[in-house]
Formats: C-alpha cells, structure tokens, sequence
C-alpha cells in the first residue's frame, strides 16, 4: 500500500508554480492510502484477534470503497501518465492489498519485508560470483531463512 500512496504522490505537479488542488484525483487516492494507515496505526497495539476485528469492520470497507473509486478513476485518464501508472498498480495489486483482511498479524505495508531483504539486494552482484548456480540457490535459502529469523525474534 505504501507503494500505492507514493505512485499517487509521483503524479502530483512538480512544478512549484502549480498549487496541488486538495480536491485532484491524486489527492484522493493519497488521501484514501493514508486515511488506512492512519486506522492501522491507530490498531498496531491491538491483538492480532482485536487487529482483525477493527479491520473487518472499518478497513474493509474503506479498501473496498478504494477499489471501487480505482476502478472508476481509472478509465478516464491516460494509462502511460504518472496517475494511469498509479492506477494500473493500484488495480493490479489490489488482491494483495487485500489480504491484510485476512489475518490480524498481516500489515498492510511490505516496508519491513523489503528492508528485510534490502541486505540480499545490495550484494547481488557479489552472488554472482558463487561457484555454481546450486550454490547462489543455497545462499538465498541460507539468506532468506536468516532474515525470517531476525523477524520473528524481533516481533
């Protein structure tokens, strides 16, 4: 969902000249992203039970209400601009977007997931020079098993 909410910010005018209109379609999917992680940082002490009781009854309708507006917005503007791009991810990711509803321990940004694995990014060109693909292979289970490990011994 952070991912959603900063396509929608690329699209703003960048340009100092032009004031951002509250109102824009822009806006309104910003507005919609943070209007969800406002009620999930309003939650992130709840139980995963309490977590995700809160966010049948006030999440989901919010993210159905987004995926609606997404899906209307959508046809009316250019799908190679910034706010189409946000759109075609919006509506491509919006299955994943909402599994949050699923279970209470689920957050609704991947952040912590891509900081987590932002360590193998950054020495994927030290990968390449693994003796065989075999062993890459077993260094990325070795890796990913390392890092679900400090997750779980944070949380």
């Amino acid at each position: 969902m952070a991912h959603a909410r900063r396509k929608f910010h690329d699209s703003l005018p960048k340009d100092k000249a032009i004031e951002s209109d509250a109102t824009s379609v822009a806006n309104q999917g910003i507005n919609y992203c943070s209007q969800m992680f406002s009620l999930e940082r309003a939650w992130e002490d709840l139980s995963a039970e309490e977590r995700y009781e809160k966010r049948q009854s006030e999440l989901k309708p919010l993210l159905e209400k987004f995926s609606d507006w997404c899906s209307k917005k959508s046809i009316s503007v250019l799908p190679s601009g910034k706010l189409g791009t946000a759109f075609q991810y919006c509506m491509k990711h919006m299955d994943k977007f909402m599994n949050v509803l699923k279970d209470g321990r689920l957050e609704l940004s991947n952040n912590r997931a891509e900081r987590a694995v932002k360590e193998i990014v950054m020495g994927r060109k030290n990968w390449l020079f693994s003796q065989s693909s075999t062993g890459a292979k077993s260094m990325a289970i070795i890796m990913s098993i390392l890092e679900t490990a400090k997750q779980n011994i944070l949380t």
